[in-house]
């Protein structure tokens, strides 16, 4: 019986190889003709392609369907806070709100927003992205200089409008409104009180530092001790003190209007922004702010045009708690019963728990 030699074997394999070539050549070059593709591009894509390291998947942008559902899960969210507030305010023994909130509002026209200003409580960065949004170009609100951002904003307040066309923006305008835990503003308005912070005008900042020593004198119970700069040491308790004291909420020697109304760094929220009586729309939470912003913008069709606000609360959790137990422990339970009582309504009108739990 005759078998084929290896070479015979191996001439057969060749020719078999040079026709399936040349019949792929074939197959190529008509493809190519087709498609207008030259084969030696098809072949160096294909190649660069393995050239390249792996790469995550490409996510598809967001179809206008899920945008949507996104947009009004995040709508439902302000719809309940809304429905808690106004539940809040039919049992509130409040009769009536003062007008406070006419010179507290400001106006955006371009934007048809009215925002209530709460220092202590993220309006610096807010009003940056107003202030970047209101351009023809609008900017980045990092560029927008947080010194001078409160007396160079631009923005008219409510109360210079006639009662008319008030009462036409308070029915058509978005009325925004941000709070933020009182425990934590109270602390964070000492931290502006207690030091020359940056962020302070010339006069704010004579006015705190003539007043630090009255402060530390009249609520400090013990020597006044000064600080390297020469100015009084003013505890978080004595500062605390001098807030619960009826005397300063009747009339506040670091209050900046002529009426003598409470610092607008530690006024309560209700009493600045009157939430019973301007139906706000969209109430955001400074410890979301990052988050919640994000919303705002898309609910001006800013969306895209700057970032959102920086955030405010930039530690974390675990030193934030810190911070709080290192300071509320210099009070009392006194001290801490009449801070609860000052800020009431902040808590609860804005659904804030008034126990001061640092064990977390």
């Amino acid at each position: 019986m005759w078998l084929p030699s290896v070479k015979t074997i191996a001439r057969g394999f060749l020719c078999l190889a040079v026709v399936v070539l040349a019949a792929m050549l074939l197959y190529q070059a008509s493809h190519a003709h087709i498609t207008g593709t030259s084969q030696t591009n098809k072949y160096d894509l294909a190649f660069n392609q393995l050239l390249k390291p792996p790469q995550q998947p490409h996510l598809a942008p967001l179809s206008n369907e899920t945008e949507n559902s996104i947009f009004a899960d995040e709508e439902e969210v302000y719809k309940q806070r809304k429905r808690a507030l106004y539940a809040a305010c039919i049992t509130d023994n409040r009769s009536g709100e003062e007008d406070h909130y006419m010179h507290s509002v400001i106006a955006d026209d371009k934007h048809r927003l009215l925002y209530c200003t709460v220092p202590r409580d993220g309006s610096r960065n807010m009003l940056r992205t107003l202030v970047a949004l209101r351009g023809d170009m609008p900017r980045a609100p990092i560029d927008v200089p947080a010194s001078s951002v409160y007396a160079s904003h631009g923005f008219p307040v409510l109360g210079a409008y006639a009662p008319g066309r008030r009462q036409h923006m308070l029915r058509e305008y978005t009325k925004l409104l941000v709070v933020r835990n009182p425990f934590e503003r109270v602390l964070s308005a000492y931290s502006v009180f207690a030091t020359h912070a940056k962020e302070l005008s010339e006069d704010s900042a004579r006015l705190y530092t003539h007043f630090r020593r009255y402060v530390a004198e009249r609520y400090g119970r013990g020597d006044v001790t000064q600080k390297s700069d020469g100015t009084a040491n003013v505890t978080f308790a004595a500062f605390v003190r001098y807030l619960t004291d009826p005397r300063t909420r009747r009339a506040d020697p670091l209050s900046l209007t002529s009426d003598g109304s409470m610092n607008p760094h530690w006024i309560p929220i209700t009493e600045r922004c009157a939430p019973c009586s301007v139906r706000y729309d969209v109430i955001v939470r400074l410890e979301t702010f990052a988050r919640e912003s994000g919303y705002l913008l898309r609910r001006l069709n800013a969306s895209g045009l700057v970032e959102p606000p920086p955030p405010q609360l930039s530690y974390s959790p675990s030193s934030r708690v810190a911070k709080m137990r290192q300071h509320y422990a210099e009070l009392n339970e006194l001290d801490v019963l009449k801070l609860r009582r000052l800020y009431e309504r902040d808590f609860k009108l804005f659904q804030y728990n008034d126990s001061l739990d640092l064990s977390t």
